[in-house]
């Protein structure tokens, strides 16, 4: 017969997050698995952390040096990063790291200001409108790159909420906090640290319909910036010198308005049938039309809030060279 304790048993439980990265999630790792996918990040062949339907999430990653001019640079950086307006609801942005908010961004500069370099990161999901709360992603996001990097990390972060994209400015510290020189692959920051985020933003907010997709790509096709399908009709040009849209299995139409926009701009020619190239220069020539529109955007907002108008192109052209005009100082900015 079976006894009273036949089906007990005694559970060894541990604190949960306790276990040790695996060995894959390393840097080395990481890099050795996605030369394996394809020679370099960026190749033809899949990375190894990207896959459809992925949120996606835009990075700018500098350098900046602290040396010279360096030091005074990153001040002013710092100040304009907590400035006033740029919060959520127009409230002041405040600085915070791992576990601590409403941080000064100048005392941690004077905490390290012997650095060499800082590194500069400006984080913007593409969803993050649909996000509750940027600190929680924030936060991972640099957890995971601790793990990859194997380093623990000296940083701080600030939300923005004042453009059409939520996004956040991350500082980090150019020496690890056991005091070496910090140093990340241009792999990694070209394309590993952005399919990270990619991956947590997805996470939360799960994978991107078909429907999503087909609406963003159709936002994009009129816009004078670069966008996600000039990265796609890039490649496809350098892999084919020439871009032929019969090739492409989906969101086809979406392509074809893209190319038609960049021909009105002067910036590809339709060959024949579904044969198509495109400027070599194209994402530096996009990004001059788009820092071109923002700058025509900016003045017009601050000529608006004064209640003023602007003169019209023939006004303007009716002022030769030896006559003075006046006027006054309405906003000064980037």
């Amino acid at each position: 017969m079976s006894g009273p304790d036949e089906y007990e048993f005694r559970p060894r439980l541990g604190r949960i997050g306790e276990a040790k990265p695996s060995r894959t999630t390393t840097m080395k790792a990481y890099l050795k698995t996605a030369r394996k996918a394809g020679s370099k990040f960026g190749a033809s062949s899949p990375r190894p952390a990207s896959f459809s339907g992925a949120r996606r999430v835009y990075i700018q990653a500098r350098v900046h040096r602290l040396s010279g001019s360096g030091g005074g640079a990153q001040r002013a950086h710092i100040s304009y990063l907590e400035r006033d307006g740029a919060g959520r609801g127009d409230e002041r942005a405040q600085f915070y790291d791992e576990n601590t908010e409403a941080l000064s961004g100048q005392d941690w500069l004077k905490e390290h200001a012997e650095d060499r370099h800082h590194f500069r990161f400006i984080v913007s999901p593409e969803d993050g409108d649909k996000m509750s709360d940027l600190k929680p992603f924030v936060r991972d996001l640099v957890s995971q790159m601790e793990i990859d990097l194997g380093a623990k990390l000296e940083w701080i972060a600030v939300d923005h909420y004042n453009t059409e994209h939520p996004h956040t400015h991350i500082v980090m510290s150019g020496k690890r906090a056991d005091g070496k020189d910090l140093v990340i692959p241009r792999d990694y920051l070209s394309h590993g640290m952005r399919e990270r985020a990619s991956a947590l933003v997805t996470r939360e907010l799960g994978l991107q319909s078909e429907a999503e997709l087909s609406a963003k790509l159709s936002r994009e096709t009129g816009l004078q910036k670069p966008t996600s399908m000039d990265r796609v009709l890039l490649r496809e040009q350098h892999r084919n010198q020439q871009i032929d849209l019969g090739r492409l299995r989906r969101n086809r139409e979406h392509y074809n308005a893209r190319l038609e926009t960049l021909r009105d701009l002067g910036l590809a020619t339709h060959q024949s049938g579904s044969i198509w190239t495109i400027d070599e220069s194209l994402g530096t020539k996009l990004r001059q039309l788009e820092k071109s529109g923002l700058i025509a955007e900016r003045i017009q907002q601050a000529v608006s809030a004064a209640g003023l108008e602007r003169a019209s192109a023939h006004q303007q052209g009716v002022y030769e060279d030896h006559i003075a005009v006046q006027g006054r100082l309405l906003k000064i900015g980037y």
